[in-house]
């Protein structure tokens, strides 16, 4: 052997991106919450206390809503230029279902979370996961950004019992990353 190669080494290069970091803060206002259109019996509020917890928004339902629910929120201008790009998001939140008049036999609801748009065209779909009502849950994930049509972050119920009359829905601890890749 000629002893080539021997002391050489490699390194690879890796491109680091900025990184968008929404935290919300229901302190003293809704953080720039808003009902979404789908949502038709459903109020956007803040409050201080429900549930054990403190610094909350609060979704009040004056009805039976028909159709699933969401609050929705702009992020980042950015985030709709982040499709097809490979941004890499991270997301988690706490949320509490009051079932108040215990309507929901099965105790159980469909969370979702979107980014970009309320739909599987033109936005990703971040969580869609079954929890409990009347008990707070932590929902978290992390992916890869897909289609993003929006620069909006969507937080509802997309299956189970509809909420009724004087159900409340509690979120706090909202958090959502992702990398500017464009």
């Amino acid at each position: 052997m000629l002893g080539l190669g021997q002391n050489l080494s490699s390194s690879k290069f890796v491109k680091t991106y900025p990184v968008f970091t929404y935290e919300s803060d229901f302190s003293s206002t809704v953080d720039s919450f808003t009902a979404h259109s789908a949502t038709t019996k459903g109020t956007v509020s803040r409050v201080a206390t429900a549930e054990g917890e403190s610094d909350l928004l609060k979704i009040a339902f004056a009805g039976t809503e028909p159709t699933p629910w969401y609050v929705e929120r702009v992020i980042d201008s950015t985030l709709s230029d982040q499709q097809d790009e490979g941004s890499v998001y991270a997301i988690s939140f706490d949320i509490f279902i009051d079932d108040a008049d215990d309507s929901n036999t099965a105790g159980t609801v469909g969370i979702r979370a979107f980014a970009g748009l309320l739909n599987m065209v033109t936005g990703t779909q971040l969580i869609s996961q079954t929890i409990n009502t009347n008990e707070w849950t932590t929902l978290k994930t992390s992916g890869a950004l897909a289609k993003v049509g929006g620069d909006n972050l969507i937080l509802g119920q997309g299956s189970g019992d509809m909420p009724t009359n004087l159900d409340n829905v509690y979120v706090k601890n909202i958090k959502f990353t992702f990398e500017q890749r464009a």
